[in-house]
């Protein structure tokens, strides 16, 4: 994304000589003076091919520096450049209270792979990009990572999608900045090139990358999504509407990983805020903190019984195609006796029920696998709803029911309502 490495790699940046800043102002060939390193020549010139590529105008100076000189932060799963020393370990503990997305601490289970050096990235704050030119086919990250500069100053409503509150929404719309970036940078590493000819939609409407066995308690897993979804969906658009088609899917992003999955069950998605205030009180005399508010979604929900219960990884249940929307809480409260309140909607009651019935079933692995839970989390069946609440919240099932909801069916019209539920664009 923007401000997360597009590929990850192992080489440190040495070398370099002095910091290059390459300052365009409109889409056109640039010239390297004789006495500079030869990647400052690669560099420009990529910018500029990229440039006549995507055929978006450079609105504001991008500067170009190495990689070493990078100074921000960069955690797995989050992806930030700013605020992920204090923010990373109510992210961990707030999904491990559902049961996904989570470092196990279930000895039996847990996939987490140290995260590598980022090749490249696009800082949208200080409109930079930082590479990696001793990586291989450095071209193919500048070209991806400057892709990113261009999306981002032409739409700038996108900047919304780094949201650590809706990881369902950024996963999704992300895959079409994500991918957009892949079939520009790919053009420039023929070795990639073959990933795109792997990536088919099927028959049945469903898109399932071939080549991606993705590892869905890793925190990894959400940042993966939109890399291993959005080049197919960038591509069909491409060759179906030229670079007008990308820019229209920038416009009008994927509201929800369902829409990714299985773009033929996808309708409008609710959003949903839950009453914090009225669960904090309720927990009022144990010194819980309210921690992580998200969003799970379609692809979280398929990999929360993929963790638990076996599911496959090649199909999600049946039911969750019917996925409207969720929204949860974590609380954290002392000597790890965490509590949790989940409100899943669905647009049948047939699914509801379904959902209901399978996460009993699965609701002390979810416990133990996060390890923050002080006791099993119960799951209330509400007509086309799910409330699932710990212990703790059981007494507020029917506040979380009637949790204000709102139902957007394009990213323009979330956008112009301020983004609800927490109006934090």
């Amino acid at each position: 994304m923007r401000n997360k490495a597009a590929d990850e790699g192992t080489r440190h940046d040495a070398h370099l000589g002095r910091p290059l800043a390459i300052l365009l102002l409109a889409c056109a060939p640039v010239s390297t003076p004789a006495d500079e390193p030869a990647w400052h020549a690669v560099v420009e010139q990529t910018l500029a091919e990229t440039c006549a590529i995507r055929k978006l105008p450079v609105k504001h100076p991008v500067e170009v520096r190495p990689m070493a000189t990078f100074e921000g932060g960069y955690t797995k799963g989050i992806g930030s450049t700013v605020w992920e020393e204090q923010y990373a370990g109510a992210w961990r503990d707030g999904w491990c209270s559902v049961g996904v997305y989570c470092e196990s601490r279930d000895e039996d289970k847990g996939t987490v792979k140290p995260a590598g050096r980022p090749r490249g990235l696009y800082d949208p704050a200080s409109n930079v990009l930082y590479v990696n030119t001793e990586s291989e086919e450095f071209n193919s990250t500048v070209a991806h990572e400057f892709t990113h500069a261009l999306q981002h100053q032409n739409f700038p409503a996108l900047n919304a999608l780094h949201l650590w509150y809706n990881r369902d929404l950024a996963a999704a719309g992300n895959t079409v900045i994500e991918g957009g970036a892949h079939v520009v940078g790919w053009s420039f590493r023929p070795s990639r090139r073959m990933q795109l000819c792997m990536m088919t939609v099927e028959e049945d409407g469903s898109r399932q990358p071939q080549w991606w066995d993705w590892a869905p308690d890793d925190f990894t897993a959400l940042e993966m999504f939109p890399h291993a979804f959005g080049p197919a969906i960038s591509m069909e658009t491409l060759l179906a509407g030229g670079t007008d088609g990308l820019d229209a899917l920038l416009a009008n992003p994927p509201l929800s990983t369902l829409a990714v999955l299985r773009p033929a069950k996808a309708g409008a998605v609710d959003f949903i805020r839950l009453p914090v205030d009225t669960l904090a009180g309720a927990l009022s005399g144990r010194n819980c903190a309210v921690g992580l508010r998200n969003t799970v979604g379609a692809v979280g929900i398929w990999a929360l019984f993929r963790i638990h219960d076996g599911a496959s990884g090649d199909r999600p249940p049946a039911f969750v195609d019917e996925w409207q929307g969720d929204r949860f809480v974590h609380l954290s409260c002392p000597d790890e006796n965490d509590e949790l309140a989940w409100l899943i909607r669905w647009r049948t009651a047939h699914a509801a029920e379904a959902f209901a019935q399978r996460f009993r079933a699965i609701a002390p692995s979810v416990a133990k696998y996060g390890g923050v839970l002080g006791a099993n989390p119960a799951a209330v069946l509400r007509n086309r709803s799910v409330i699932v609440a710990t212990p703790g919240l059981v007494d507020t099932v029917a506040a979380i029911e009637t949790s204000d909801v709102r139902t957007f069916s394009r990213y323009d019209d979330w956008i112009e309502s301020g983004c609800f539920p927490q109006e934090a664009c």
